[in-house]
């Protein structure tokens, strides 16, 4: 199943509001704010070692240092941490058969919703 299609319109609509999604004035910002909900976080995970193989593994998020979550896959290889979320996101990744990795995200904000960051977390081999 598809996440986005999972929310309800309810559901997303009290998501942007605490999460700060597309509250204030759209003409001090410049920008249109909508309802949609944009991808804070896009990782993918790999080896270190030279295959740089894809790997399966369990991507989760704290959020300024409160607020966890998993991360979705929403399809191939690509995660999805957070939706509308901005500011310090700290990613960890896991896999079996290797050390688990830690990367600190700073996701910017457009005025209305997240500018989406896209990384790669490499593991290393246990």
């Amino acid at each position: 199943m598809n996440f986005r299609s999972a929310l309800t319109v309810p559901a997303l609509v009290a998501a942007l509001a605490a999460a700060g999604g597309c509250g204030g004035d759209p003409k001090d910002s410049g920008v249109a704010c909508d309802e949609s909900a944009v991808a804070s976080v896009q990782v993918v995970v790999t080896a270190s070692d030279d295959t740089s193989n894809f790997l399966d593994a369990t991507v989760t998020y704290a959020h300024e240092g409160g607020e966890t979550g998993t991360c979705e896959n929403l399809e191939g290889t690509t995660l999805v941490c957070g939706w509308d979320l901005t500011g310090e996101l700290v990613l960890t990744a896991t896999a079996d058969g290797y050390v688990p990795g830690t990367k600190t995200v700073n996701v910017e904000s457009d005025g209305c919703h997240a500018i989406t960051t896209n990384e790669t977390l490499r593991l290393d081999p246990a």
